[in-house]
């Protein structure tokens, strides 16, 4: 019954389960049920609620007068309570359909009897059916002429031909129609045939720009992405130059990147020894001093000279 649609001004009977605190069920009880309205008074007369048979199952009957929310407590001595609520409608659902642009007071049972018949269906389509005038022979042969015209199948076989026997030029023939001396023979060729001294004179300047650049170009251009073959001297020497090039000054002494690189060699990975005030970096085989410093402080240093 919760689950029933409900409508006000309408008898319903609701049935709830009393349970003891062990979860039984507990038969021959006499349980009251108090009723809430929507506006949040009481009921001041409820129904009464008697078991059905001996199942532990107990009903009343209850006409709820208003729309609204209406919850049921129904309490019984040493039992569980139960409490439910059910949400009441002024009318039923199917009272208050509204289709777009229906009129006022329309239902789906008016719009489903509206609704057109199989027999309507068959006769409307054979109506359709009769009035279609379906096009002639001579209306069908002639939106197809243009499809069956054998001149056309001739000029369409006869482009495919041209197609078939069209050679392409190569990159040599195409390099050869754009060379200085082809763009002279052609200037040659349009001088013949009267062309104004003003276009002649543009095409002359633009013969000499082309030539300018391409005469630039050797008659034999190295091949491009040819690796360089050095000597092992010429690898030296490069290496060389490299290192000994100054990080300052050329007027700074022991400033080359090779002098640079062997001081933070010492510094970061070699032998270092501490005399006194004397710190005395070494090189890589931990014998030949690199560079030596002097100290401010034996036992608590804070600066360093070059000695």
């Amino acid at each position: 019954m919760i689950g029933e649609d409900y409508k006000a001004n309408t008898a319903y009977t609701f049935r709830v389960p009393l349970r003891g605190s062990n979860g039984a069920l507990r038969t021959g009880e006499s349980p009251t049920v108090a009723i809430y309205l929507p506006d949040g008074s009481a009921e001041v007369s409820p129904p009464l609620v008697s078991e059905i048979g001996a199942t532990g199952v107990y009903g009343f009957s209850y006409t709820p007068m208003t729309s609204g929310c209406y919850t049921f407590l129904v309490t019984a001595t040493d039992c569980l309570s139960v409490v439910f609520s059910v949400q009441v409608r002024s009318s039923d659902r199917d009272d208050t359909y509204t289709r777009i642009g229906a009129p006022a007071g329309a239902s789906i049972a008016a719009d489903i009897a509206a609704l057109p018949t199989d027999a309507d269906v068959q006769t409307a389509s054979g109506a359709a059916l009769a009035s279609y005038d379906p096009p002639t022979h001579a209306e069908l042969t002639s939106g197809l002429a243009g499809l069956n015209d054998l001149s056309s199948v001739e000029a369409q076989a006869a482009a495919a031909a041209a197609l078939t026997a069209y050679d392409p030029p190569t990159n040599a023939e195409l390099t050869a129609a754009v060379s200085p001396l082809a763009l002279e023979a052609t200037l040659t060729a349009i001088k013949g045939a009267g062309w104004s001294n003003e276009t002649l004179a543009a095409i002359d300047a633009l013969i000499d720009a082309v030539k300018a650049k391409t005469d630039l170009i050797p008659a034999s251009p190295a091949a491009v992405g040819s690796a360089m073959t050095l000597t092992s001297g010429e690898r030296t020497s490069i290496a060389d130059a490299v290192l000994d090039e100054e990080v300052n000054s050329a007027t700074a002494t022991g400033n080359s990147l090779r002098a640079a690189a062997k001081a933070a060699w010492a510094q970061g990975f070699g032998r270092w020894v501490l005399s006194g005030t004397t710190l005395t970096l070494y090189g890589t085989d931990g014998t030949t001093p690199v560079r030596t410093f002097t100290l401010n402080d034996a036992e608590n240093p804070t600066s360093r000279t070059p000695a």
